[in-house]
């Protein structure tokens, strides 16, 4: 692979932030894994029969909005609900699939700069 290909990979998963719209891209991350995680939990209730677990579903809509909306509560939230499911699941099995969290973290964590980045850019603005 060229350093062509490889730099178009590392700043899609990893953005260099410089204006509003490069942090709204980096934001937009945890949009849409946020949206792969419903898709994900959903087909799993429906097998699993546990209705219960569409109150996750709705957390992590609700936070997938606010990153959308550009909240930092929301941003910080999310990585945090993440994790702490991620633990618990760890603790319930003895495992898990650790290159997919891994993934994950890092699309939250880049949503995160990207929140604080929108942020920090707008106030500098005014």
């Amino acid at each position: 692979m060229d350093n062509s290909k490889l730099e178009k990979i590392q700043q899609n998963l990893w953005p260099h932030i410089y204006d509003l719209n490069t942090a709204k891209k980096a934001a937009m991350q945890g949009v849409w894994i946020s949206l792969l995680i419903m898709a994900i939990n959903t087909v799993v209730i429906l097998i699993n029969n546990s209705y219960w677990s569409f109150v996750d579903v709705a957390m992590v809509g609700i936070l997938a909005f606010g990153i959308f909306k550009m909240s930092r509560v929301a941003a910080v939230l999310a990585i945090i609900f993440y994790l702490a499911g991620q633990v618990y699941y760890i603790m319930e099995h003895g495992k898990s699939n650790y290159i997919m969290m891994a993934i994950i973290t890092m699309a939250f964590i880049s949503s995160n700069r990207g929140v604080f980045a929108h942020h920090k850019i707008k106030q500098m603005a005014e």
